[in-house]
């Protein structure tokens, strides 16, 4: 059944708005990022985070190209969500240089202990399998109002949980030089532009285009299931590497 957003700025807002209190809640005053804040999270924890993190950061970007392809028909009707996507997918392969945020990931395991060939063969938990493949099914299946709103997430994880973790790992007893933690110190800086980005990419497809939602999905579901799963990540964590 199609629906309206009568107010699609608000909308946008108060569901950011609840991801953000829900990955506070979960996350960073969750048992893994309280222990790195007092120095006492083994460092075998976080190589674990390491390993799993890799395959997330590696076939997100991947999926992410996926959405010109998908949606060519409205990026020629709205040459500004042309512009959001083809931006979004260069910077991600590009940025910093050649292979893109990646490599930078590769360079913080190295920094942890982990080797590329450690992150590349690691089975993932369960936890991190879920969240990756509730995340690319989305971006493959999922309606463009879907998407959007899972894209809302990306503030709350990026900028406030990479940054806090930026700033732990630079202190005792971890003690990771800024270029160790390039790929945290980056995400922590652009997702705070890519989040009002992303939340003015969901309202302008509100107000470009009938909403679309498939049945027992839709965009409240999509964007805290995947908020859940991102904290779901940091427990399983937790809960395999920390003994």
């Amino acid at each position: 059944m199609t629906r309206t957003i009568e107010n699609p700025q608000k909308f946008a807002d108060d569901l950011e708005k609840q991801i953000e209190d829900l990955i506070q809640r979960r996350v960073l005053e969750g048992k893994f990022i309280k222990e790195l804040e007092a120095g006492t999270l083994p460092l075998k924890a976080l190589q674990g985070w390491a390993k799993n993190w890799y395959t997330f950061a590696l076939e997100i970007n991947s999926s992410i190209s996926c959405l010109y392809h998908r949606f060519g028909s409205l990026c020629k009707r709205h040459p500004d969500i042309e512009d959001i996507f083809t931006q979004r997918i260069g910077e991600e392969l590009s940025y910093p240089g050649p292979g893109g945020h990646i490599r930078t990931m590769e360079a913080l395991g190295k920094a942890l202990g982990v080797t590329r060939t450690d992150m590349i063969e690691n089975q993932l938990i369960p936890d991190a399998r879920g969240a990756i493949d509730m995340y690319v099914r989305t971006i493959f299946e999922g309606t463009i109002h879907e998407i959007c709103a899972v894209m809302l997430n990306e503030k709350a994880q990026g900028s406030n949980v990479f940054s806090k973790m930026c700033q732990c790992l630079k202190k005792s007893p971890y003690n990771l030089s800024e270029k160790d933690l390039y790929y945290l110190s980056l995400h922590g800086e652009v997702d705070i532009d890519h989040g009002e980005i992303n939340k003015q990419l969901l309202v302008k497809i509100l107000n470009y285009e009938p909403i679309q939602e498939r049945a027992g999905f839709g965009m409240e579901y999509c964007a805290t299931m995947w908020a859940e799963m991102f904290c779901r990540v940091y427990d399983g964590v937790y809960g395999v590497y920390r003994n």
